[in-house]
């Protein structure tokens, strides 16, 4: 395969993603914590449970716009896998949204299933939500 068609390609999984995947013209936000950088939301009706791993999508409203990828960006949409046994977790989709709230134009789309689990940060936003979601496991 060229580079030519590998763009095209890469151009298409990333549009199918996007309309797939992103939950932003459905998700129902709950505020879930902020600081200073950032104000983070998760859509409590996303949670699912498979043995120890709890999922969940999480959104993250940026204070600034942010200019790290070719893309600037005002938000990030990632579902987020927790393993509850073993306290890591992992973000396998992600998505960067023009505007606060996954609003505007989508910017880019991460798809990665096989994402490193990573460990939670003690007294971190992730350990606060690892922390509620592995509640419902032990429910």
């Amino acid at each position: 395969m060229n580079t030519s068609s590998q763009r095209v390609t890469y151009t298409l999984c990333t549009l199918i993603s996007l309309v797939i995947f992103s939950p932003s013209s459905h998700a129902n936000w709950t505020r879930f914590n902020e600081i200073d950088t950032e104000a983070v939301y998760v859509d409590l009706e996303s949670i699912k449970a498979k043995g120890a791993v709890v999922s969940i999508w999480r959104l993250t409203d940026f204070i600034e716009r942010q200019e790290p990828f070719t893309n600037p960006h005002e938000s990030m949409q990632s579902l987020v896998h927790v393993d509850c046994q073993n306290n890591v977790l992992r973000n396998t989709y992600t998505f960067t949204y023009e505007n606060q709230m996954g609003t505007g134009q989508a910017r880019e789309a991460f798809d990665t299933p096989n994402a490193i689990w990573e460990p939670v940060i003690p007294d971190s936003v992730a350990d606060s939500l690892a922390k509620m979601l592995c509640t419902v496991v032990n429910q």
